[in-house]
């Protein structure tokens, strides 16, 4: 467990909170907790027992919002976004492979 992968960890955590209480997507991108995140990423905050410990509560909390959200909302799929979503992925792979072929 880095702190990076903390990091992550809470910030995606707040993130489905803002999403399932009704935020815009742009506002559940604005985290509330920067300063903490910053700290829990770039040091030591918690030692290793602690972040694990806190990742795990973390982690099933997160899954218990998605899954009650899934089960009381019916999931609705934007074709649009999906497509620009799979336009965007391929198009970074083309990137990636082409940075990687060009050290070969």
């Amino acid at each position: 467990m880095t702190p990076k992968q903390l990091h992550h960890i809470i910030r995606l955590n707040e993130f489905i909170k803002k999403y399932v209480d009704g935020y815009d997507y742009k506002d559940c991108l604005k985290s509330s907790m920067k300063d903490y995140l910053i700290s829990v990423k770039k040091s030591n905050y918690y030692n290793l027992e602690e972040a694990r410990h806190l990742a795990n509560t973390i982690d099933k909390e997160t899954k218990f919002i998605k899954d009650n959200y899934l089960k009381n909302n019916e999931l609705i799929i934007n074709k649009d976004i999906e497509e620009l979503f799979n336009d965007t992925i391929v198009r970074a792979f083309k990137i990636k492979f082409k940075e990687e072929l060009k050290y070969e």
